[in-house]
């Protein structure tokens, strides 16, 4: 795993950490390196879980669509219900988002 220059880690909670680290196998197994392009780091909304150290953004550019779209269900199915991630241009979106058990 690699955290592009300026990507900043500090407060990153648990459950995103483990998330991360699912991330890097399904990277792998696709032949690629992880690249983390934001965490805490950079401007984002007010609100963004990336604020609250609850997200980050993974680089997809050397994946063709196909396999960008194979990335995206194997780390939405591996993560399950409690992460949202979204496919973004540039990048896959993933953000810890818990939802309440009735």
């Amino acid at each position: 795993m690699i955290l592009k220059e300026g990507v900043d880690i500090l407060g990153i909670k648990p459950e995103t950490l483990m998330a991360v680290m699912i991330a890097d196998s399904v990277w792998t197994k696709h032949g690629q390196e992880l690249v983390l392009t934001s965490v805490t780091d950079s401007v984002h909304s007010k609100y963004s879980r990336h604020n609250f150290g609850m997200a980050f953004d993974c680089r997809t550019r050397y994946f063709n669509e196909d396999e960008k779209v194979d990335v995206l269900m194997e780390l939405r199915e591996a993560l399950g219900k409690h992460f949202n991630v979204i496919a973004h241009s540039t990048h896959i979106h993933v953000a810890y988002k818990p939802m309440r058990v009735k």
